[in-house]
């Protein structure tokens, strides 16, 4: 088990390899819902066994918790306002794709990893919580939002995003991504998004490569698909 005085950090790491890969709003997709009252229960979230070889669990932590703001006082703020943002086009830059669920009463777990040969840093998140139904938009709205450029304060990134199948499971409905975000600097970041929606809750899972940018170098894809279908089954069974 992780100390508990880093859950914090940890909540901000896996809300910027959920939101930040993505672009900043890039694609629009299926909005927040209305909050919840209470989140679901923690005993809902894969565990260690669910993840791929090699991943270390995160401890869980609501996806954003009223503290937050103190709790990050130490950690760079990647918050920009949203008149200060120009997406191209416009109508792509209404929600960011991981943003399926509301953030205050999400429950969010994970995993990282990082190569022993590379230093490449990968994470796996999944949030689990009550959101709206109609994922289905997702696919719908790849055909004119597939490429965007995001720019704020002189920095412009640049979000590719094509459809990627998601496995079979239990889900009500579900979709999949597969994005690649280019910053000002040339840096890239791979990120593969799989959205499922089984009753009234939402499951968001997304495997990221933050160095490499490279889709076809996720390597643990087949057990990232299997970490998500195993945690639609656990909200199937106990949600």
């Amino acid at each position: 088990m992780n100390d508990p005085a880093s859950v914090p950090r940890q909540r901000s790491l896996w809300r910027r390899a959920v939101f930040g890969a993505v672009g900043a709003g890039s694609l629009l997709a299926a909005g927040t819902g209305t909050a919840a009252a209470d989140p679901p229960p923690s005993s809902v979230l894969i565990t260690q066994e669910d993840l791929p070889s090699g991943y270390v669990l995160f401890d869980s932590a609501l996806l954003e918790s009223p503290g937050d703001a103190e709790e990050e006082a130490d950690l760079p703020d990647v918050d920009v306002p949203v008149e200060n943002i120009a997406v191209s086009p416009p109508e792509c830059g209404a929600v960011s794709p991981g943003e399926q669920t509301h953030p205050d009463t999400s429950l969010l777990t994970g995993g990282w990893a990082m190569d022993a040969d590379t230093g490449t840093l990968r994470m796996l998140s999944v949030v689990v919580g009550e959101g709206s139904a109609n994922i289905g938009e997702t696919r719908q709205l790849l055909e004119q939002c597939s490429t965007v450029t995001v720019s704020a304060f002189g920095v412009t990134s640049t979000a590719r995003t094509s459809a990627y199948e998601p496995p079979a499971s239990r889900a009500d409905e579900s979709a999949g991504l597969a994005v690649t975000t280019t910053d000002g600097d040339g840096n890239r970041t791979a990120t593969v998004m799989l959205i499922a929606r089984v009753s009234e809750l939402n499951v968001v899972a997304s495997l990221t490569d933050t160095e490499s940018g490279e889709i076809s170098h996720l390597t643990e894809l087949e057990d990232f698909e299997q970490a998500f279908v195993a945690q639609v089954d656990r909200v199937k069974e106990l949600g």
